[in-house]
């Protein structure tokens, strides 16, 4: 009994975390960078995108692929409440009280401020359109490889099932991503559309291969605290 307390405490922090890491990489996809060396840009999102496929990897392994399915929906819903939130921030009338005495960001008035903070946080149809796509397809496409391998080699091999679903579900999400938002959306030409594509899925391919230990090591972290009963009722679910 001991067991189960624990493994619904570790699923609770890490669906927690899921959520979390997926707001942060809505929020932060504002933000374009330059890839140091390699004059690649990429977005703030970027970075912490490729944990929320981890994080799935670990949860179907240890709780299987329906508990992996319901933190894959609650985080697209959390991140549609985000979105509805600050898309009515974003009609709120700013209050002179918003520009500090001794503000650091040479804003002197509100209107400079609001206009500041729309240009981050307005989102467009199309990228919501494109992130929400890509999102729900990719991860619930994840979730099936993974759990299809598992089967498949018997509960064996678990960087096989962790690489290959990631890097086969990371394509279709960049591809989705990119055809949408910019192909359609924005109207990029082909050959710069495919560049993108080319970029955003090196990123993503390049964190797929080096978060094997980090499966590894969330797996064996979470059966250690969980008991063996528990292992067997979640093993065919």
């Amino acid at each position: 009994m001991e067991g189960f307390k624990k493994s619904e405490k570790l699923f609770t922090a890490i669906a927690i975390l899921f959520c979390v890491n997926l707001v942060l990489t809505n929020i932060l996809a504002v933000k374009i960078f330059n890839v140091p060396y390699l004059n690649i840009a990429l977005s703030g999102g970027d970075l912490l995108y490729p944990l929320s496929f981890l994080m799935t990897d670990i949860v179907t392994e240890v709780w299987g692929k329906k508990r992996a399915n319901f933190i894959v929906y609650s985080g697209f819903f959390i991140s549609l409440f985000m979105l509805g939130m600050v898309q009515i921030c974003l009609q709120l009338t700013p209050h002179p009280y918003w520009v500090g005495p001794d503000n650091s960001y040479g804003f002197s008035s509100a209107s400079e401020y609001q206009n500041a903070f729309t240009s981050v946080f307005n989102v467009g149809g199309f990228l919501v359109l494109a992130s929400s796509v890509a999102y729900l397809t990719s991860q619930l496409m994840d979730i099936r490889l993974f759990h299809f391998l598992k089967k498949l080699t018997n509960g064996k091999h678990l960087w096989l099932r962790n690489n290959g679903s990631t890097m086969l579900s990371q394509m279709v999400d960049s591809l989705i991503f990119t055809s949408i938002y910019f192909f359609w959306g924005i109207g990029l030409e082909f050959a710069v559309c495919v560049q993108m594509f080319l970029y955003m899925y090196g990123f993503k391919l390049f964190f797929a291969l080096i978060d094997t230990p980090f499966c590894y090591a969330g797996v064996a972290f979470v059966r250690r605290f969980t008991s063996p009963q528990f292992h067997l009722q979640v093993s065919t679910t």
